[in-house]
């Protein structure tokens, strides 16, 4: 199932069907970008742009806000929409791609956190194939580093390429390569850092509650305090506009077409007016009183 908010196309399902979807294109080698939303995400996406086009385009929108997927889950009375969290889809299909094999490569980052994050799951993990690691420079790519990406990538032949170069730049970049080389791809946001060590994950309550984005700011102040101030404003606004729109668009519209004309409302009333005969027996006479003009 599928549903819009702000224009944006979002994919509604239980975690669980996003692991098997994610797993099914990359045993299948498919061209299949996948990418999560949430109201940071729909902030920078809210104008006409490159990162709007990639998100309206080709590709699967997960969404990775809580508070975005209980609207949508209220709003299109699909109790089965869940939050896919970006770390939890990233370690859930590591986990689950063993039994079938799936090749993983991670792209982003720094040198040191991929090669944490690679001992980290393969001890977490056994079995677990992790075909290759790169973490491009920072800054703008160039062409020279597009055809480094395409090399590398072609001699790790991956099954899956988890992109992890911060929003909305990993989202552009997983397009690309999927358009370019025709492979699966995910962009995860943080969940790199997370299953790295690099940074503590919210605890569980805060994300039952939705509120894994205070956590993150308590955490990192001077990082985050622009993405959750921007971020959260604007989505609260959209939410607002997209209920109104929801709810005006369910009540039913009167059709005026199939209104009849006053005179013929007017007829059909005097009508059903009973007739009442004065000098019929039974009925009473109305008479002026003495003295009545």
């Amino acid at each position: 199932m599928s549903a819009e908010f702000s224009g944006i196309p979002l994919w509604l399902g239980a975690m669980d069907a996003a692991v098997l979807r994610v797993l099914r294109s990359a045993t299948g080698r498919e061209a299949a970008a996948y990418r999560l939303v949430n109201a940071y995400t729909l902030y920078s996406a809210k104008g006409p742009s490159a990162y709007r086009t990639v998100l309206t385009g080709q590709g699967t929108n997960f969404i990775d806000g809580k508070p975005l997927a209980l609207l949508m889950r209220r709003l299109n009375e699909d109790q089965g929409t869940e939050q896919v969290r970006g770390p939890d889809l990233f370690e859930r299909c590591l986990d689950t791609g063993r039994a079938a094999g799936v090749r993983h490569f991670f792209f982003g980052a720094t040198p040191e956190t991929l090669e944490a994050l690679r001992e980290r799951m393969v001890a977490k993990y056994p079995g677990l194939d992790v075909v290759g690691v790169h973490a491009p420079a920072f800054g703008p790519f160039s062409a020279a580093d597009h055809e480094t990406f395409a090399r590398v990538l072609h001699a790790a032949d991956p099954d899956v390429v988890w992109v992890g170069l911060g929003t909305p730049r990993q989202d552009i970049e997983a397009a690309r390569l999927t358009r370019t080389l025709g492979v699966t791809t995910v962009a995860v946001g943080a969940a790199f850092d997370f299953s790295a060590g690099n940074k503590p994950a919210a605890p569980a309550l805060f994300r039952a509650l939705g509120l894994e984005w205070t956590f993150r700011l308590i955490s990192e102040p001077g990082r985050l305090w622009r993405r959750y101030l921007f971020g959260n404003t604007y989505f609260l606004g959209a939410a607002l506009r997209h209920v109104l729109r929801f709810r005006s668009a369910a009540r039913p519209e009167r059709d005026p077409g199939h209104r009849p004309p006053v005179e013929q409302v007017a007829v059909v009333r005097l009508r059903s007016i009973p007739q009442v005969d004065a000098e019929e027996p039974g009925h009473p006479t109305f008479r002026r009183a003495p003295g009545e003009g």
